[in-house]
């Protein structure tokens, strides 16, 4: 085997295990588990639920299983192989689908392979945070990724000569589209937009009159699509949409003065017009699903309807104002993507090798972000075989001399002025954010390989194995720090990839509050109708269905927003709690809350939480770090409740209200400890009472049991280290504090009680 090709196979398992290490990642969303329940049904049922079954609000009423197809897959891998196998059916099996889809995109477009890979680096970076989430969403994107391959392998042969029909198993394609994912929409817009640019391209690409016409209505109807798309959606459109088609109608007037695009002309004027057929096919084809035609509407219907979700759910906010995006990984990342972009089109601007399909993809899928964050996923995944055959041709172009016209120069200046923007716009969201270390390596592995990519493109005369070597050792290293330190998300909070998992019950990210206290529902039979929050909804129906019901899932399309809004208003307002536990006569409660020593971080659910607090009506049964579980005593059930910890009221276990004796509480906290061992904010309050009434050994036993317990929690090593503090153990102390600052780093009234310890 030849070096190069040794190396080329050696860069690509590194790529592959760069991608395998987010879809090793315990379960983290909500959602999965309401697949795994509906999947579950169908196979015991052998028919996909038409109506709601898992709610007390909504329950008989339409339910669109628009994902029954993946639902079944997942229960299939859970029944097979437990929480191995439902990681392997929604993440690892999808993301290496993803991954092979990719390749094949990239060999089909002619794409340089080492510009190839060191482009997959960062798309895949930018990615990799939505992968790890168990979404059929993925599944719809290697579908995605396998029209484009089919697309782009057609237009290659229709180049060379030797059409073939291929092409067309994009139509079952698109059937099965349907039936694991309602985004089959984007199938069909990647067709028209391949038959857009092949029309572009047999029209605008002569040079005579008739063309210099069309190009300038061309231009004239982009502005014009810019102006309606701004009044229609100012939120989402107005100034993103507007500069994006503002951007294409000067390129094509500046087309005009000096050919900035190549003169492509496939042969055959019908295939525009094939495209048409098949986009109209698959269009037919979504048919094939239980819904029928029905499933037609739903997309429109669900973006449409939910104006509540898109409002305080950050990935269906648009790009530049979803404040989760703004803090994670992926905003920096997409500035990388699109400063790449820029380069790579002022390099083949100015070498007249700009690509009309590679800018219509590019115009397309990048308008999809500014209207839901969510869409950042497919914007990079779908537009990289576009960048790499963009670089490739400025590469190529570079190699035959192409000389660079004024007007050409000047463009190239503007976009290449773009670039460097959106580079200087992701080190400031750096610097402002002080990432932690995954965060700066997984951004700057991203950069270092656009920067690679480009530079091939830049320097014909470079060689190949530069960009591969350099893509190669950037995946290596960003799946070493991925086993090492997990993979990083939203700042502060890191996915630890990994199968070491024996149940469901071990999830990441916010489900993880309420993991114990559906376990101590599910060991004690506690059935009923739970009031409980969007996100813990999910988990609570698969492990508790049909004892109990939820109020509301994150089953959005089925409780529109009026349920949603209600919530929302509930976790703040007493009076409409009180008046919806009533009317929906809810039996329990289970309800996230913020343990910790500052009084200002304890507003979580507070509206929920007054009622059931100063109700005698209602009794608290469990409650830990996060979970609070609260149940109506008078409520009619077929297993008695355990006995209520009647005193213990959790938002109020702070230093200041723990400092005298309290024997009925240090009792009631003994019971509360033995039902939720893992927590570390019972031990710290136990600790706290037994240090008011002089018992500091057994306080310090309780510490470490607190901090063993929950490492991230602060309150326990602070309290540890005053006690030591005060009974002159100062390297204790020192020891302590540095525990303290581990789980709240910013916390400078413990720096400079550390800084005043003795030496």
């Amino acid at each position: 085997m030849a070096p190069s090709r040794k190396l080329l196979v050696i860069s690509l398992l590194a790529l592959a295990a760069f991608v395998a290490t987010a879809g090793l990642t315990p379960p983290r969303t909500n959602d999965l588990f309401i697949h795994l329940t509906t999947g579950r049904l169908i196979l015991e049922e052998c028919r996909v639920p038409r109506v709601d079954r898992y709610s007390f609000t909504r329950a008989g009423e339409r339910y669109v299983a628009h994902e029954w197809l993946a639902a079944t897959f997942y229960a299939l891998g859970e029944r097979a192989a437990g929480t191995a196998g439902v990681i392997a059916a929604s993440k690892l099996l999808p993301a290496m689908a993803i991954l092979a889809a990719l390749i094949a995109a990239f060999w089909a477009s002619g794409a340089d392979r080492a510009i190839a890979l060191a482009v997959a680096v960062p798309a895949f970076a930018l990615s990799r945070n939505r992968m790890t989430q168990d979404r059929p969403e993925l599944f719809a994107i290697a579908l995605l990724l396998a029209v484009i391959w089919l697309l782009l392998r057609d237009r290659r042969r229709a180049e060379e000569g030797r059409p073939d029909r291929v092409v067309f198993w994009a139509i079952p394609i698109s059937a099965l589209w349907a039936n694991l994912h309602a985004s089959f929409p984007l199938g069909v817009a990647a067709v028209l937009t391949f038959a857009a640019a092949e029309w572009a391209d047999a029209v605008l690409g002569a040079r005579d009159a008739r063309a210099r016409r069309v190009r300038t209505a061309g231009v004239t109807g982009g502005l014009v699509a810019a102006a309606l798309l701004a009044t229609l959606s100012p939120r989402a459109f107005a100034i993103p949409a507007a500069l994006a088609f503002a951007a294409v109608a000067l390129l094509f007037a500046a087309d005009g003065a000096a050919p900035l695009f190549e003169t492509r002309r496939l042969p055959g004027r019908k295939r525009p017009l094939r495209l048409l057929l098949l986009a109209a096919a698959m269009s037919g084809a979504v048919i094939l699903n239980p819904r029928f035609a029905e499933i037609y509407l739903f997309p429109f219907e669900f973006t449409a309807r939910l104006n509540t979700v898109t409002r305080y759910i950050s990935e269906w906010q648009p790009l530049l104002g979803a404040s989760a995006v703004s803090e994670s990984l992926e905003a920096s990342l997409y500035l990388v993507w699109l400063a790449t972009w820029a380069a790579a089109l002022a390099l083949a601007a100015a070498r007249g090798s700009l690509g009309r399909l590679e800018l219509a993809l590019l115009l397309v899928f990048g308008i999809l972000p500014l209207r839901h964050a969510r869409w950042l996923t497919v914007f990079a995944l779908a537009t990289a075989p576009a960048l790499a055959v963009t670089l490739t041709r400025a590469r190529e172009a570079a190699r035959e001399g192409a000389p660079a016209a004024p007007v050409r120069r000047a463009v190239a200046s503007a976009l290449g002025l773009a670039g460097l923007a959106a580079l200087c716009g992701c080190a400031y969201l750096n610097w402002r954010g002080r990432p932690d270390l995954a965060f700066t390596a997984a951004v700057s592995a991203g950069g270092v390989c656009a920067a690679a990519a480009a530079a091939l493109a830049a320097w014909p005369r470079s060689s190949p194995r530069i960009g591969m070597g350099i893509a190669g050792a950037a995946c290596a290293g960003l799946t070493a720090l991925a086993l090492a330190h997990g993979i990083p998300g939203v700042r502060g909070r890191r996915f630890e990839p990994g199968f070491q998992l024996r149940d469901l019950g071990r999830v990441t990210g916010r489900l993880a509050s309420s993991v114990d206290s559906v376990a101590f529902m599910r060991r004690h039979a506690v059935s009923g109708r739970l009031l409980t929050q969007y996100d813990w909804a999910g988990y609570a129906i698969h492990q508790l269905w049909p004892e109990v019901r939820v109020f509301l899932d994150s089953r959005s399309e089925v409780y529109g927003d009026e349920l949603l809004s209600l919530l929302l208003e509930m976790r703040e307002q007493p009076e409409v709690t009180r008046r919806a536990l009533r009317e929906h006569q809810v039996d329990l409660v289970l309800v996230g809350y913020r343990s910790h020593p500052l009084p200002d971080r304890l507003s979580f659910n507070a509206g929920i939480l007054d009622v059931v607090e100063d109700d005698p009506a209602w009794g608290l049964l469990y409650v830990d770090d996060g979970a609070a579980l609260y149940a109506r005593r008078d409520a009619a059930r077929t297993h008695p409740l355990p006995p209520s910890l009647d005193g213990l009221r959790p938002r109020q276990l702070m230093p200041e209200a723990l400092s005298s004796p309290d024997p009925a509480l240090e009792a009631v906290l003994r019971r509360a400890s033995d039902r939720a061992p893992r927590s570390s904010i019972l031990r710290f309050a136990l600790a706290s009472l037994l240090h008011a009434r002089g018992a500091d050994a057994d306080a310090r036993r309780e510490l470490e049991s607190a901090w063993a317990a929950n490492p991230r929690q602060a309150a326990a090593p602070l309290l540890a280290a005053e006690l030591a503090a005060a009974s002159g153990d100062h390297e204790e102390a020192r020891r302590w504090y540095q525990r303290t600052l581990e789980a709240a780093p910013g916390w400078a009234a413990v720096r400079r009680r550390l800084r005043s310890l003795p030496r």
